[in-house]
């Protein structure tokens, strides 16, 4: 009976193993491209009337992976939103940096679990009225995402789901943009060492 306790702990104990094993690769380098959920009805209202058409989302990903399943990273990401109202376009840019804190649950050839950010944004909008206004922001965003994906040997293919809390203003306070919802991207990248 002794025996076959410690064979069930010994197998246990090496399926978890195998389970929370760092798959090769202590740094990350990841791109990443996708929708912004943000309701384009609900910006539009916000912005008198103009119809935004399309929201466009781009990241690149630096990612330190922790002995464990603990990883931080830091991802630069551009968002993009076009517009037009009675005949003269104009779009919204916007980028977030982002510090990124992950915990894979899985973590082998298969990667799950959640992952979550505090950035800073800035942006600014173009063309509506013939001028640029810069957008900044006095808080920070926040995101909440499940990210799951393959490692096939050094490459990695994932996506990322999750919702995130963006918002920007003039300085005066004049205009603000709401370009918080929820996000969908896909994921492509290399472990190096």
């Amino acid at each position: 009976m002794k025996t076959k306790l410690i064979g069930l702990a010994a197998i246990i104990l090496l399926a978890l193993g195998v389970v929370s094993a760092k798959a090769d690769g202590l740094l990350e380098v990841r791109g990443g491209a996708g929708v912004n959920g943000t309701s384009l009805d609900d910006l539009s209202d916000q912005e008198g009337g103009v119809n935004f058409e399309n929201s466009d989302n781009y990241n690149l990903d630096l990612f330190l992976n922790f002995p464990g399943p603990f990883g931080v990273g830091l991802r630069n990401e551009w968002l993009n939103t076009k517009g037009s109202n009675g005949g003269v376009n104009g779009e919204i840019d916007a980028t977030n940096l982002t510090l990124l804190v992950d915990f894979r649950i899985l973590d082998n050839w298969v990667y799950l679990g959640p992952i979550a950010g505090i950035g800073y944004p800035s942006g600014e909008i173009t063309g509506f009225g013939g001028s640029t206004t810069d957008l900044d922001s006095s808080n920070p965003t926040y995101t909440l995402a499940a990210e799951a994906g393959f490692k096939l040997g050094r490459v990695i293919v994932g996506g990322e789901l999750g919702y995130t809390n963006l918002r920007l203003e003039t300085g005066d306070g004049s205009t603000s943009v709401d370009l918080s919802g929820m996000y969908g991207k896909i994921m492509a990248g290399i472990a190096l060492f």
